[in-house]
């Protein structure tokens, strides 16, 4: 569903952007798929985030987006429309490249107790990632690049822009998930349950 939600948005680069959040989730799920949930959610003893956490961290985010996203559209695709001559940028730097630490001042839900299982983990930002979609499916491309906000994080970004950020604050997640499963599987010496740090493709941390 997600990929031909995707691949049938008007605007490229959301499409894009789009398609490159899905491949690299894509790469952690092949790697979580077998676990059980008391694995996905057990965190490791340096106090850094579950591999669960992580992922409920990010779909919070998308879920923030998308609230966003269905009170102000309705406002700004109008005003986008008679300014979409104007030029925009479908680029942003990525502020998360270089920040290796979890995220201060937020506090993940600790589920060690009732973790909560790989299907239904997934199955939930499956749903959250097409609702944005939906919400973003039927933008021009340069409709799109005229609707700003304000982000409390980079300043003024367009949606194309607030995708990419998405992007790179996935792959941040992702890459310590990634390197978690990869200690474990060191620790073990190969030993474990866990699929290999192979399994999913090649760590998108942190490059």
């Amino acid at each position: 569903m997600i990929e031909q939600q995707i691949a049938a948005m008007r605007s490229s680069t959301l499409s894009r952007y789009g398609n490159n959040i899905q491949t690299q989730r894509q790469r952690l799920y092949v790697r979580i798929a077998d676990l059980s949930a008391e694995t996905i959610w057990r965190r490791p003893g340096d106090g850094h985030w579950s591999v669960g956490q992580n992922l409920e961290h990010v779909n919070k985010l998308l879920r923030l987006f998308r609230w966003l996203l269905t009170v102000y559209l309705p406002v700004a695709v109008p005003l986008a429309r008679l300014l979409r001559r104007r030029p925009f940028s479908t680029l942003k730097e990525d502020i998360y490249q270089h920040d290796t630490q979890r995220p201060p001042g937020v506090k993940p839900i600790d589920r060690s107790r009732r973790p909560i299982p790989y299907a239904e983990l997934r199955q939930s930002l499956d749903d959250e990632m097409e609702r944005v979609l939906k919400l973003l499916q039927d933008l021009d491309e340069d409709v799109a690049g005229n609707i700003y906000y304000w982000d409390w994080v980079t300043g003024r970004v367009n949606l194309h822009q607030c995708l990419l950020l998405d992007y790179y604050h996935e792959r941040r997640h992702f890459g310590f998930a990634h390197r978690l499963l990869d200690r474990w599987w060191d620790e073990t010496a190969g030993q474990s349950a866990l699929p290999s740090r192979t399994a999913g493709g090649p760590s998108p941390w942190p490059g």
